[in-house]
Formats: C-alpha cells, sequence, structure tokens
C-alpha cells in the first residue's frame, strides 16, 4: 500500500458505537485488500480477500466482493446486500458489514469531495467554455489529470424539476446512490436500451415516479445507444450529451467526454424562431416516441412533457451543433437529416482555414463494425499495449468489442494511429461508434441513407464564440451572475480549436484571435501503427501482464 493514507474503516460495535478495542484499518489510494489476514476477528465466514476497496484521492471508494459471502452496505436510511461479484460506491459515513449483521466497519475519509467550479457561473469566459466541455473525473488518476472535471453528481444538481436520462446501459442500482438528487427530482423518465431481463429489474427497483422507455428499433440490429440528459430547471434547462454508460465503470474508470449548456426560457413576450440547435434536438427527441405525461411545475404552471416542450428555452446562445441518428430508410429532406449525411450537410455550410486542406481525419471509438475500404478512408483507433496500461489493464478493453476479423483488415492496419494532437478545423463528441448500423449507409444509388440505431453526439465549429455560455441554472437566481453575450474581446475575428497540449509558444499574438480548449487527451497528428503495434481485438490472447498482473482473458482462480 502507499504511504498516503485517505482514511480507514473504522470498527463499530453492535450498538454502531466505535469499538475501541479494535484498531482502524488505514486505507490508501487504489486499491485496499480486506480480509482475514488484517482484521482481528476469529471468523471463519471471513475470506482472506473478503472485499477491495479501490479508493480515490478524492475520498470516494468503490467496494467489490471478492469472497463468497455476502456483504452489506448501509448508506443513509437505505441497506444493500451485495452478493460475489457485485460493487457499489461507497461515501464518508457509510457502514459495511462484512457479513450481514456482524463486523460492523464505517467509512471514514480524511478528504471531502472537492467540487468543480460552478457550471457557468464563473467570470472567466474562458474557464466558462472549458466547463461546457469537461472529462468525466477517473478514479486512480492523479488531481492534474481531473483538472476541471466532473462526476454525475455534479452534472445532476440543483433544483431539478423534472430529468429524461437518454442511455444504452443503465444500473439503477448504481444510479441511485451515485446520484442522489435523484430521490428529490418529481418527475424522472428513462430513455435506455435495455434487454428484457435487465429492464424487469429496473421495473422492480425504480422510483414510483420513474417512467421507464425502451425506443423502438424498427431495423434488426440496431440499439439505443444516445448518451444525454436534459435537466428542468425553474430558470431553464441544461443540456448534456456524453459518452458514459450510466454503470458504474463508465463514470469511475474510463475516460469519457461531456458536453453541457444551461438554455434560459424563452422570453413569452418576444418569442422568437426556433434556431438550428432547437429544431435539431426537437427532431431527434420527436423520434424517440416515449409516453406524453403531464408536470406541474411550482410556478411555472402545467405542461404537457413532450418533444414541443422543449422549444419553450432560447437556444440562441448554443455553442455546438447537434449531429444525431434515428433508426430508418431515410429519403428526400430526411436524406441530410440524420448520421454522417448530417455531418456532411453541415459542414459544407463551414469555411476553414487553409492550413486544414488535407488534413487528415481521426476517429476515436471504443467499438469497430464490419467496415469496407470504400466507406472508410482512415481512422484511429486504442492498440493493445494502451489497453494493457490502461486504469483497468485488459478488463478495460472488454469495454473496445472489436473482433480481430474486424481490425485486422489490411487497409485498417495501414491507418491505425497510437493513442497519441494541437490545433482543430472541427470537433465532434458523439456516442456513435464506427460502424454503418450508427453513421448510415447510402443505398439506392445514394437516395437513401439506412440507419439502424439511435445516437447523439455535439458539434464545435471554429464559428463558436464564448458568448453565450455564461448562463447557468444553478446559481440561485443570481443574475449578476450570468455572463450570456459577454466576450473578452469584441473585436474578434477568428477563433482557434486547439487541444490540451497545445503550447503556450504556439500561440498567435494576433488579439483579433481567441483560442478555446477542448479535452482531447493526445497529441495531433497521431503517431501511426509501427510493424510490431497490433491492434487490440477482445477475441486475441494476450500473456504479456497487465498493470495488474492479469492477462487476457482473464484466468478465474477457482
Amino acid at each position: 500500500m502507499s504511504a498516503t493514507k485517505i482514511g480507514c474503516l473504522v470498527p463499530l460495535n453492535n450498538d454502531f458505537k466505535e469499538d475501541t478495542s479494535l484498531s482502524n484499518l488505514p486505507l490508501s489510494p487504489g486499491l485496499n485488500v480486506i480480509g482475514r489476514n488484517n482484521i482481528s476477528v476469529s471468523d471463519k465466514r471471513l475470506s482472506r480477500k473478503h472485499l477491495t476497496l479501490t479508493a480515490a484521492a478524492d475520498g470516494s471508494a468503490n467496494l467489490l466482493v471478492e469472497g463468497t459471502n455476502p456483504v452489506v452496505v448501509k448508506s443513509g436510511d437505505q441497506r444493500k446486500k451485495l452478493k460475489s461479484n457485485e460493487h457499489v460506491s461507497i461515501f464518508d459515513g457509510d457502514i459495511i458489514e462484512l457479513i450481514p449483521g456482524h463486523h460492523f466497519f464505517k467509512y471514514v475519509t480524511s478528504l471531502s469531495r472537492k467540487r468543480p467550479p460552478s457550471f457557468n457561473g464563473g467570470t472567466d469566459n474562458e474557464e466558462s467554455i472549458t466547463l461546457n466541455f469537461p472529462a468525466v473525473a477517473v478514479q486512480g488518476l492523479p488531481g492534474w489529470a481531473n483538472t476541471c472535471s466532473v462526476s454525475i453528481g455534479d452534472v445532476i444538481q440543483g433544483d431539478v424539476l423534472v430529468a429524461i436520462l437518454s442511455n444504452y446501459m443503465v444500473d439503477i442500482d448504481w444510479l441511485m446512490p451515485a446520484c442522489p438528487a435523484l430521490a428529490k427530482v418529481p418527475h424522472v423518465l428513462v430513455i435506455h436500451g435495455e434487454g428484457d431481463g435487465t429492464l424487469e429489474h429496473m421495473k422492480r427497483r425504480k422510483r414510483a415516479n420513474w417512467i421507464l422507455h425502451k425506443p423502438p428499433l424498427p431495423i434488426s440490429f440496431g440499439t439505443h445507444h444516445s448518451k444525454a440528459m436534459l435537466l428542468v430547471y425553474p430558470r431553464g434547462v441544461r443540456i448534456i450529451v456524453h459518452t458514459a454508460n450510466l454503470i458504474h465503470v463508465d463514470w469511475n474508470n474510463k475516460s469519457q467526454g461531456l458536453w453541457m449548456q444551461d438554455f434560459p426560457w424563452k422570453d413569452q413576450s418576444t418569442l422568437r424562431p426556433g434556431c438550428g440547435f432547437e429544431n435539431d434536438l426537437v427532431d431527434y427527441l420527436s423520434a424517440l416516441k416515449w409516453p406524453e405525461f403531464n408536470a406541474n411545475l411550482p410556478g411555472l404552471g402545467n405542461f404537457k412533457i413532450n418533444p414541443s416542450f422543449f422549444k419553450k428555452f432560447d437556444y440562441s446562445s448554443a455553442t455546438v451543433r447537434l449531429i444525431a441518428s434515428v433508426p430508418g430508410y431515410h429519403t428526400g429532406p430526411n436524406l441530410k437529416k440524420w448520421g454522417h449525411m448530417k455531418l456532411r450537410t453541415v459542414l459544407q455550410e463551414c469555411t476553414f482555414d487553409k492550413e486544414f486542406q488535407k488534413s487528415p481525419l481521426i476517429y476515436q471509438f471504443s467499438s469497430l463494425g464490419s467496415l469496407d475500404e470504400k466507406w472508410m478512408a482512415e481512422l484511429s483507433s486504442s492498440m493493445s499495449s494502451d489497453v494493457r496500461c490502461s486504469l483497468e489493464g485488459y478488463a478495460g478493453g472488454s469495454a473496445i468489442p472489436s473482433p480481430q476479423k474486424n481490425v485486422e483488415k489490411g487497409f485498417l492496419k495501414k491507418l491505425l494511429p497510437r493513442y497519441n494532437g494541437q490545433k482543430l478545423a472541427w470537433f465532434l463528441l458523439t456516442s456513435s461508434n464506427l460502424s454503418k448500423a450508427a453513421w448510415g449507409a447510402l443505398q439506392k444509388n445514394n437516395s437513401q441513407l439506412m440507419i439502424r440505431s439511435y445516437e447523439l453526439g455535439v458539434l464545435f465549429l471554429p464559428s463558436m464564440k464564448r458568448h453565450g455560455c455564461g448562463f447557468s441554472c444553478t446559481n440561485n437566481g443570481d443574475p449578476s451572475k450570468d455572463q450570456r453575450g459577454l466576450i473578452k474581446n469584441p473585436e474578434v475575428q477568428k477563433t482557434n480549436l486547439v487541444t490540451l497540449t497545445w503550447q503556450g509558444s504556439h500561440r498567435n499574438t494576433d488579439e483579433s484571435s481567441e483560442v478555446i480548449s477542448l479535452p482531447v487527451p493526445y497529441e495531433l497528428p497521431p503517431q501511426r501503427y509501427s510493424s510490431e503495434d497490433v491492434p487490440w481485438s477482445w477475441d486475441r490472447r494476450y500473456t504479456k501482464k497487465d498493470v495488474y498482473g492479469q492477462v487476457w482473458p482473464r484466468q478465474v482462480q477457482l
């Protein structure tokens, strides 16, 4: 264990008072093994590796049951029994029963979770832009790597009146304790892509005021893969588009992208027509076909919560364009409405600097479909050694579900660069993996676009400005904190999109230019694969041990 201590497990007696006859168990950042070897109690029901606590430097921890006997975690007035291989997030003050009803320990952290700067509430517009596109906090990374990062509790906060959560995978047992603010939301709609078994569990576990909805999938092998949130507040609406499933590992152990922006209610006396962002949003929401429901919003009135409801907000300050996919055979005016044809249409409306002529397209994704050379020109992917040295070791590669037959095509191998940027013509953050099902495939002499899945992304363009990022739904109604319309230099003529690795020495000193940093975690251009680099695939055998001493496929010891 590291010499740095972030907290301890405090033994309790049956009255939940501290048991001074036993010693506290110190906890270090990272993996902590709790079991018979370090607990001074005689009970053969305790395994030598009874459970593990993976503690982060911010004080949060993930508890995983390693032994055969169940463990109970008591958080507030909720008590949850965990079986072998089940996990849960725990927080300061939670009580662990190593055996149900026996051997009580309180989780005490010496650190309190530090919340990132208030979203859209600051006075520095450069910071506001960064917080429009923060990273998701990853446990086990050093503090600098989680700068301006957020947890799901940082995103869903404040006086939320209606929450619409759209995702592919939803672990309802993790979601509710990970985001306690949801318990106070009067109306929650969960739009998901789960199968029948998980859906039945969700129905049993959900709160009475939660509505579950799986959008129609008219074409085989399609999924509801979009990852987004719409949060309605007394002051406006918060729109979030991200890449994480609503499960523990995606919000704690994997690097994820997330964009969010708050928008005010429209001035009903001077209703302005819808902008491109509004039209794209309402069109996409309409395709989901969720069951309309009524909501009484205090001080605002009674509303039918349907796609048209979201026309009541002013999106004129949006800093992105929406790029969505919905399943179907799209023809006529709908041909350019979805998938890669929508992206093409928006980009054709833009003018880019000459420096980007013949610049490469760089793709980052976690799943690679079966592609052909005509459909795909250049792409990028994670290589096996990068997976091996990631926070989760080879296990992290199970979220990169590409078999050898897809990643080892000759035309792909010569194009695969290593995970390794600075200046961007444009940037798209999307739930779409690299597949025809997600992006669509042109058919019938390019007159029809066939898409199988629901996807959602946001497109950053040089035309986006810092103004419009200052309005907040959660600044307690203080109008002085709203920075809408404020730009650092009103004479700005040019916007540069850059990655985090862009160095100050490269800055353009022209005061008519502004720089917007996007948290892209690698350098441009990426390094090409060498003859020794092997693309990661989940069905390949890897004998070189990862950071946890594991090979792949993982060998289970009985």
